[in-house]
């Protein structure tokens, strides 16, 4: 079976390029028969099973008018350039509702797409607060029905998430939860070193420090800290303004803040290689979400680091011996010293135990169970 996978994005995102090139090439290594595709206004890119397509509107006088259009004629675009109809299955990130040719096109394709849904799109549109995108929120739930209802199967990265598409059809669909995966190759295994119980060394990480990380919270608690373990809290990632303010009037006992910036490659497996434990997000509630497949979970699993969240992961069942879960409103600073204790005292168990999650969260076993599922939809068909 020959599948296309789809992604449409209005501006070109590294991170959503690394993704699809780990899983390219993870597809090709396994011979899973899938072609990646990805639209985008920037960049053209082609190699092996992986194809990166530029379409733009430059004769357009501004960046705002450009994404408008990116967005009306996306999928019109997607039938020019991408021979859909030489696929058994197209799996479709799917790109809501605000263009044209949605109906014509769920009619052609509709009885071999399956959707992929990253997030609650509506809750996430309307959590922007722009007009715009209340507008294309409002938009979405007048019309998902409409596109969702014709596909073959739906794809989601959550539970929840899952159960919200399918509330928007009320229609019995198959569909499937697949958590987001990791490349395992792409990250050093770093491990941790044990902690002396005289200074715990965290590290929190983030291309930008979103309200959904959390930051802001732990940045609180530590604050009125005043334990005798010394804190030494590492941020690699923007930060904002306002973070940066609430960090220059930090001024507690015991507590040292570096901010590293932006940190890569040999220089970033140095870093992780001298932490005790990480830091997950802490705070989904700001996307109006309980569950997540964070991608910084995963690396921490892959590179050997116990680190702490505070949301429903799809792989972890929250009381793993590397992990520890905290509900948003109950973190506690003492809490995260006594889970640095633990996994210290149990260092080679942890190791062992991580080296089992690191093949379930792995691209390799997330591309075979979709491939599985798109076969067995198709056959039953």
């Amino acid at each position: 079976m020959k599948i296309a996978h789809v992604s449409i994005i209005p501006a070109f995102s590294p991170g959503v390029f690394k993704k699809l090139e780990d899983k390219a090439q993870i597809s090709l290594d396994n011979n899973i028969d899938v072609d990646f595709y990805l639209l985008n206004p920037m960049k053209n890119y082609h190699k092996k099973n992986l194809h990166i397509l530029k379409k733009s509107y430059d004769f357009l006088p501004s960046a705002f008018l450009k994404t408008i259009f990116f967005r009306l004629f996306k999928l019109r675009n997607l039938e020019k350039l991408v021979d859909l109809n030489s696929y058994d299955a197209i799996i479709l990130r799917y790109p809501l509702v605000d263009g044209f040719g949605s109906t014509s096109f769920m009619n052609k394709y509709g009885n071999k797409i399956f959707t992929e849904h990253h997030t609650d799109e509506i809750s996430e549109l309307f959590a922007v607060n722009r007009l715009v995108d209340k507008i294309r929120a409002y938009i979405e739930m007048c019309f998902a029905k409409s596109f969702l209802s014709k596909v073959s199967g739906i794809i989601c990265v959550t539970d929840e998430i899952r159960k919200i598409e399918l509330k928007k059809i009320k229609k019995n669909i198959p569909s499937i939860t697949v958590a987001n995966g990791i490349n395992k190759n792409s990250f050093k295994k770093t491990n941790f070193i044990q902690f002396d119980n005289k200074v715990l060394k965290m590290i929190f990480v983030a291309s930008l420090f979103s309200p959904w990380h959390g930051l802001e919270g732990l940045l609180s608690l530590l604050q009125s800290y005043t334990g005798d373990v010394k804190i030494e809290l590492n941020l690699v990632g923007s930060i904002t303004e306002f973070q940066n303010k609430i960090l220059s009037n930090i001024d507690t006992e015991n507590l040292e803040i570096i901010v590293h910036g932006k940190v890569y490659n040999e220089d970033l497996d140095i870093l992780m290689s001298r932490m005790n434990i990480g830091i997950s997000s802490l705070a989904l509630s700001k996307n109006n979400m309980k569950e997540a497949c964070t991608l910084k979970s995963r690396e921490y699993i892959v590179r050997g680091i116990p680190f702490i969240y505070a949301y429903k992961d799809t792989d972890l069942d929250g009381d793993e011996i590397f992990a520890k879960k905290f509900e948003e409103n109950n973190i506690s600073i003492n809490e995260i010293i006594k889970f640095a204790n633990t996994v210290s005292k149990n260092r080679e168990l942890v190791l062992k135990t991580f080296s089992k999650y690191v093949e379930k969260v792995s691209w390799e076993n997330k591309m075979k169970t979709i491939e599985e599922f798109v076969k067995k939809v198709l056959k039953d068909k």
